[in-house]
């Protein structure tokens, strides 16, 4: 998966969660897949990336490719791939609040 299907992936998942009550996890998709989508590389935070290049050192594969497979799975697991009409809806994101009721 190239970055630009990713970002692809991650806007398809903001459009599904569309009229849930999520609407911050579906902005942070929509900012996720544009960052992605416009740059060429991806800042991260200098203990991220030592870790992952030494990570990615220690399996023999690429940043680049430890850093889509842990994206990957990530939307797997939190079941952002899934097709509309598919059993059951999305779930909320871990860590985010239902909203209030007053």
């Amino acid at each position: 998966m190239d970055r630009i299907t990713l970002a692809d992936a991650l806007d398809q998942a903001a459009e599904r969660l569309d009229g849930n009550a999520d609407q911050a996890l579906a902005a942070l998709l929509r900012n996720a897949a544009l960052l992605i989508r416009n740059a060429s590389t991806i800042a991260l935070d200098a203990d991220v990336d030592f870790a992952l290049t030494e990570c990615a050192a220690e399996w023999r594969i690429a940043k680049e490719t430890l850093i889509r497979n842990i994206l990957t799975q990530w939307v797997d697991k939190h079941d952002l791939s899934a097709q509309p009409g598919d059993a059951g809806d999305v779930p909320p994101a871990a860590g985010t609040a239902s909203p209030r009721k007053h």
